[in-house]
């Protein structure tokens, strides 16, 4: 069975049928959370094109973890870039993959674990959808190695998936613990992970796009023109122009 979708309303998107797997943490798989949770994926996606509408036409991206393909889709027609490199690791999301970009002849899709292999050329977007991301988990470490390789090839932008706004009213306690100065508005996240980043990595925060599940934040490189950081926040009910089931065949 094969469904169909538009993706902000206008681009096509296809989706294999596939089998649901039980994931070592309990979170939903791709195919679960795609189709259990479709409106939270057009939230993220409507986030994405906030984030990146001004590098049409830029050279090179990377993905390192493709999923099912909706972002890399999105990608494609925000975008418009030269070559989009993809990676992913699930045997069942990468026949997806190859499916949903064939008609994208600038892709190249290849399983790949992006702990090992994220950042060995250098691009000028990465869109990293890192599992489990946090400021907190990554001040302690987590996916501090794959940060440092890209920052090292000094993209135009990195953007990144953050899932502290799903329990926001818990991780604000966590934050100030740790002297972090922020409050129950989400928008004051965006302050304290880029003083961090800045401290850290030389890039800052120029915009953040979020919802009730997820901060999408976008890092530039330092010694730019400082503006105010720019938001959007998604409203619950607005999924659907992101992403929208049409028809299954």
């Amino acid at each position: 069975m094969t469904t169909k979708w538009k993706i902000l309303e206008k681009y096509d998107f296809e989706l294999l049928a596939g089998e649901p797997k039980i994931m070592p943490d309990g979170d939903y798989s791709y195919y679960q959370y795609l189709n259990k949770r479709w409106q939270e994926t057009g939230k993220n996606v409507l986030c994405q094109e906030f984030l990146l509408q001004e590098y049409k036409g830029v050279s090179i991206i990377q993905e390192p973890s493709g999923g099912c393909g909706v972002f890399s889709v999105a990608l494609q027609n925000i975008l418009q870039p030269q070559h989009h490199f993809i990676g992913e690791l699930d045997d069942d999301c990468m026949s997806q993959l190859r499916h949903c970009m064939s008609d994208y002849p600038n892709t190249t899709v290849n399983k790949e674990d992006a702990h090992e292999t994220l950042v060995v050329a250098p691009e000028d977007i990465y869109v990293c959808d890192f599992p489990f991301f946090t400021l907190i988990q990554h001040s302690n470490g987590k996916w501090r190695k794959e940060m440092e390789r890209m920052v090292a090839h000094k993209p135009k932008a990195i953007i990144i998936t953050d899932g502290s706004s799903c329990r926001w009213h818990f991780t604000v306690p966590n934050l100030i613990a740790r002297g972090y100065n922020v409050t129950n508005d989400r928008e004051s996240y965006a302050s304290v992970f880029s003083d961090y980043f800045e401290e850290h990595y030389g890039y800052r925060v120029t915009a953040m796009a979020y919802h009730g599940t997820c901060f999408y934040i976008k890092i530039e490189p330092c010694g730019q023109e400082i503006k105010p950081i720019k938001y959007k926040k998604i409203v619950a009910g607005e999924g659907y122009k992101g992403l929208k089931p049409i028809k299954i065949n």
